[in-house]
This record gives C-alpha cells, sequence and structure tokens, in this order.
C-alpha cells in the first residue's frame, strides 16, 4: 500500500501539473514542504492559485506559526485568537480572513488570490 507521501506527490504530479501545462498556466513547485521554502516558491513565482495538498498547507501554517511564536507569547495568543474567530466565522459563512491578515497576506504571498 503507498503511503500518505508517495499518494499526495502522485496526485501533484499526475493530476494537477499535466492540467495546469493544457491550459498554459505556469506551475512552481517549492523544492521542499517547508514553510519558508512555500512562501519563497509563492513569491517567486508570483502565484495567484495554490493548489495542494493537506501536508502542504500544515507546513506552511507551522512555519508561519513558528514565525508569530518567536515575536513573543503575547504575539503568538493573539494570532491564534484571531485564526480561531476567522475559522469559526467561515464556517457561519463570513470569510473574514484577508481583512484580519491582510498584512500577513501582503508579506507572504502578494499576488496570490485563492
Amino acid at each position: 500500500m503507498a503511503t500518505t507521501d508517495a499518494v499526495e506527490a502522485a496526485v501533484l504530479q499526475y493530476g494537477i501539473q499535466p492540467v495546469t501545462m493544457r491550459r498554459g498556466v505556469g506551475a512552481s513547485t517549492a523544492e521542499a514542504v517547508t514553510g519558508p521554502l512555500l512562501v519563497q516558491a509563492l513569491k517567486s513565482g508570483r502565484a495567484t492559485i495554490m493548489v495542494g495538498v493537506p501536508r502542504l498547507y500544515v507546513a506552511l501554517l507551522a512555519g508561519l506559526q513558528a514565525r508569530i511564536a518567536a515575536r513573543g507569547r503575547i504575539a503568538r495568543l493573539v494570532f491564534a485568537g484571531l485564526l480561531e474567530v476567522a475559522t469559526a466565522l467561515r464556517k457561519g459563512g463570513l470569510d473574514v480572513g484577508r481583512r484580519l491578515f491582510g498584512a500577513l497576506h501582503a508579506q507572504m504571498a502578494p499576488d496570490l488570490r485563492l
């Protein structure tokens, strides 16, 4: 039986990339699934859409949380609280994430729309 990592890699390689290439859309990939390398790939590739598997999003969030935690306990608690509020409101149909995290979005991937 294939491992989760192998399945995720196969989905990206054989499912998503060929579709984007047929449509004439450029595709960027990170060298590794770590927060800093993902952010670098998003910025340098001027990505407007990010498609990934759960592990990709977990790595991105972990990298972001580590950067915020390095700023101290208050920053970590404020971020965690805002993220919790944004998640709860989104489940209720109200998307406030862009407004709450707009500055962060601009730093990490300014061209990202989705």
